[in-house]
């Protein structure tokens, strides 16, 4: 998978299952299933997660490695620039979805867009790495929009990185941040006139739950969930 999502968590609201109008749905929905200490903690149990299901299994590391997630400083200005880089190296994305190329402040505008009542301490950017260098960009909020809800506002790859096959590899690592995080599963927001970011959620599980407006986007928004894994639910 390449492109598969534009930053919607400053945009959508009210996602919550009984307030989605089942009328506007395109698909039925059978299974609508600055740093303080706790979120320094919180952080750093992430990181130890993410670095233990990136290790390829043994025998085949040599044949293919897997891409890697660190979590991006806000305050560090080379994690800026780096982000800001993955983003204009995707200007396909940007043009479908926005209709113009990322702004000269598209990572700052990333990192620091919040949904209505949540704040950073609930919010996490990753930088994705394949071979230490930085191929694409994850954004995930957690408890949002309900408390057992992992929302992936932005999962980003630059045009030379797609279809090598990490759209699947990053979005098993999300999945494991979502369990750690308590949550019941991940939903995610695509553009309509992404078609393949839609098609790409499909195949992955993700059912249509409704569509709504999505202010400054080219298009619709077309929200989609996925149940995680009952047993890594505790």
């Amino acid at each position: 998978m390449e492109i598969v999502g534009k930053s919607l968590t400053s945009t959508l609201d009210h996602l919550q299952p009984d307030r989605l109008n089942r009328g506007n749905s395109g698909a039925a929905c059978a299974e609508c299933n600055e740093r303080i200490n706790g979120q320094q903690r919180s952080i750093d149990i992430d990181s130890r997660m993410v670095d233990n299901r990136c290790r390829s299994p043994p025998g085949i590391a040599k044949i293919m490695s897997t891409p890697a997630l660190r979590l991006i400083d806000r305050q560090l200005t080379s994690d800026i620039d780096r982000l800001q880089a993955v983003l204009e190296g995707a200007p396909g994305y940007s043009l479908a979805v926005e209709g113009r190329l990322p702004t000269p402040n598209a990572a700052i505008e990333v990192l620091d867009a919040l949904p209505p009542g949540k704040g950073h301490s609930d919010k996490f950017v990753y930088e994705i790495a394949h071979d230490s260098e930085a191929v694409g960009c994850l954004e995930m909020v957690r408890g949002y929009p309900e408390a057992d809800i992992a929302f992936i506002g932005l999962l980003l790859f630059q045009e030379g990185a797609q279809r090598r096959g990490f759209g699947p590899q990053v979005l098993r690592l999300a999945e494991g941040i979502g369990t750690g995080w308590q949550c019941r599963a991940l939903r995610i927001a695509v553009i309509d006139t992404n078609p393949r970011a839609f098609n790409f959620w499909k195949r992955e599980g993700f059912i249509e739950l409704l569509r709504k407006p999505a202010m400054d986007f080219a298009g619709q928004a077309i929200v989609m969930e996925r149940a995680l894994p009952a047993a890594a639910i505790v």
